[in-house]
């Protein structure tokens, strides 16, 4: 089998993703410069930004704390110990953080590079930028809970825009609550490595924009809504089914929607770029290297929660309404056909999970039907109950929901927790890792660090300062010096030798060598990870 390494190949994915990464930024620009001129400046009547954001914090009390508390949680004990993140921030930590706004690296192998069938090559991109202008990823933690804060907050407004007057005060926190304490939320927005983020953020700006185009038709709406379909196309690649199906149910139910110029016309155009993009960058340099595609243990497996059962059930009622003429089909019913048919591949591809950061882009349509619902519902308790009352059983609904959902096998406070005890178990590894390394060499003893490769390699490990990193190859059962003195060389373990498994590997994957190893440290209970060893 080829590998990307080979110079040939590498030129190619590099010249073919410049080419056609280079043509959607041209076009995105285009499309900016397009909304921009067609915007309106602010009246001198309106409030300043800042006066305007303490005002909503004054009307949405609750929801102020609950978005802060929420985001405090999710930068508390933050560092760069996730699954995959350590590889991704080699390039930065290592760096003199002199050289800005220089592409990293490793964030373009890990999306450009990897020639296994899979097309994804915006993914992780915000992160890139970011890491621009700052190292420190509790920053990045940040811009994570603004991208979610903005998802909650748009989502409420499309729901309310969509069930129209009266406006109902309640709903922007029933539906916070229902999205942020969802466990495919939890898994999502608490790493920061899975392309569901930025997506679900995109989806939610693009419906946004297209409910106010189909609504005032602004050149402004239409703009933005094709420049945020053209990038999450990019960013996942069954990305598009969520972003041609609203435009075609609208194609097939509106006529004015069939012209040849109309913004239906744009979006659907996507799906013939996706495919030859998908050719280009992904199909052809995946059979040039020979390589075997992306396969999940998971594949056709269904793990469904009520959720989706409440997706599929609203969706059919919608739609036999409007089969018979009682309404007539808007953005949401779009959007809920898009969210069936994107769990649909997701069970073909790698399984459908609810609880899984895979479906947080179905969760979100999700609490967006469940916000009409709500709607729905208290249009009838208002003629009983005061506006008080109603958010009082609105709130008290949204809690006894989520302590149901508690005692599921893998809730949001179960899955956040692992989160959270993973991290601390790497990063007090690591720590103790080092510690170990500077009391070695300061009693004049040479420090030999053995590890095997995971998410952490010997890029990630040169922090702790070892006069030599082993790598154990697991296949091969082979010991090689990777980094420090006699690199390349074969090695074998001797007395005072250090074996380091940070995160998912363990002492009996040496066989019969790791029973010299004596365990010395160990961080948690997991049976992987947390553990350094020392040879007897």
């Amino acid at each position: 089998m080829l590998t990307a390494s080979q110079p040939w190949l590498l030129a190619y994915n590099r010249i073919s993703h410049g080419v056609v990464l280079s043509l959607v930024g041209i076009t995105v620009l285009a499309l900016l410069v397009i909304a921009i001129r067609d915007t309106h400046p602010p009246t001198r009547s309106e409030p300043p930004l800042q006066r305007r954001l303490v005002q909503w914090m004054r009307q949405h009390p609750l929801v102020s704390v609950l978005f802060a508390a929420y985001t405090a949680a999710m930068v508390h004990g933050t560092t760069w110990f996730y699954p995959e993140l350590p590889d991704l921030m080699q390039g930065i930590v290592h760096s003199p953080l002199i050289d800005n706004f220089q592409l990293q690296e490793r964030f373009i192998a890990e999306t450009m590079q990897r020639n296994s069938f899979r097309f994804f090559p915006l993914a992780h991109q915000d992160l890139h930028a970011l890491s621009w202008f700052t190292p420190y990823v509790t920053v990045w933690m940040l811009a994570s809970a603004a991208e979610l804060i903005s998802i909650v907050v748009v989502s409420a407004t499309i729901v309310q825009e969509l069930a129209g007057p009266p406006r109902r005060q309640e709903l922007l926190l029933v539906m916070a609550l229902l999205f942020l304490f969802a466990p495919a939320t939890g898994w999502g927005f608490f790493q920061l490595i899975y392309c569901e983020r930025l997506l679900t953020c995109l989806l939610a700006w693009f419906a946004f924009f297209y409910l106010r185009f189909q609504r005032h038709g602004q050149r402004r709406d239409g703009a933005l809504t094709l420049a945020l379909a053209l990038v999450a196309v990019f960013v996942k690649d069954i990305a598009v089914l969520l972003i041609v199906t609203p435009a075609l149910v609208r194609w097939i139910t509106k006529p004015q929607a069939r012209q040849w110029r109309s913004l239906e016309m744009g979006l659907i155009a996507l799906l013939p770029v996706v495919a030859v993009s998908y050719s280009v960058l992904s199909l052809l340099p995946s059979l040039m290297a020979q390589a075997g595609a992306f396969s999940s243990d998971g594949r056709w497996s269904l793990d469904a929660d009520w959720r989706l059962l409440t997706l599929a059930g609203f969706s059919g009622l919608r739609l036999q309404a409007v089969v018979r003429g009682r309404l007539q089909a808007n953005l949401l019913d779009g959007l809920n056909l898009a969210a069936l048919i994107y769990a649909s591949a997701l069970w073909a591809s790698v399984g459908y999970p609810y609880a899984s950061f895979w479906t947080l882009p179905v969760q979100l349509i999700t609490v967006m039907d469940l916000g009409m619902i709500w709607c729905w519902v208290t249009a009838r308790l208002r003629q009983h109950l005061g506006a008080t009352a109603v958010s009082a059983v609105g709130l008290s609904a949204s809690l006894l929901i989520l302590g149901l959902e508690h005692r599921a096998s893998d809730s949001f406070i179960k899955r956040v927790s692992r989160i959270k005890t993973t991290q601390w178990r790497w990063h007090k590894t690591y720590s103790a890792m080092k510690a170990l390394s500077r009391a070695t060499r300061e009693q004049g003893d040479a420090v030999n660090v053995i590890f095997m490769r995971s998410y952490f390699n010997q890029h990630t490990l040169q922090g702790i300062k070892a006069d030599r990193l082993i790598e154990y190859h697991r296949k091969r059962k082979t010991y090689t010096v990777v980094d420090g003195r006699d690199r390349g060389q074969t090695y074998q373990p001797r007395r005072g030798d250090y074996l380091l498994i940070i995160d998912k590997r363990q002492r009996s994957d040496l066989g019969q060598d790791g029973e010299a190893f004596e365990e010395i440290a160990r961080h948690g209970e997991s049976r992987r990870g947390g553990r350094i060893f020392r040879h007897r």
